[in-house]
């Protein structure tokens, strides 16, 4: 586990790295060897797990790229959820019609049958 003084060092340095990129996140350098992951991004904030400063920064980059790819791929996600959004407001629609069917053909199947035949 580095020092205190160490650590501070390093996410200055991290976070000089976002300042030069315009990358509007800050940094929090909290190494947790008990972590399932070596880092994530909360809110606005990139927490890296890691102890070694090299692993440090391959998570620190790792969530970078992941950060500007999330950008790049919104305008599908948005998309994708909006074609669902609309298919199932389609398919509730046929639903519902299908289940106000459905009392229609009982009764005329009903009133068709002979008398003895309605149970």
């Amino acid at each position: 586990m580095p020092a205190a003084s160490e650590t501070a060092k390093l996410q200055k340095k991290m976070q000089n790295c976002l300042s030069c990129l315009n990358v509007t996140l800050k940094v929090l350098l909290t190494p947790d060897i008990t972590k399932n992951s070596h880092g994530e991004i909360k809110g606005n904030v990139i927490f890296v797990y890691d102890s070694d400063e090299r692993e440090a920064w391959k998570t620190f980059t790792h969530e970078i790229f992941e950060y500007k790819l999330k950008s790049v791929t919104r305008p599908y996600r948005l998309l994708i959820n909006s074609l669902i959004e609309a298919f199932e407001k389609s398919i509730y629609s046929e639903k519902e019609q299908f289940i106000e069917f459905l009392p229609k053909v009982m009764e005329i199947i009903k009133e068709s049958q002979p008398e003895e035949s309605r149970a």
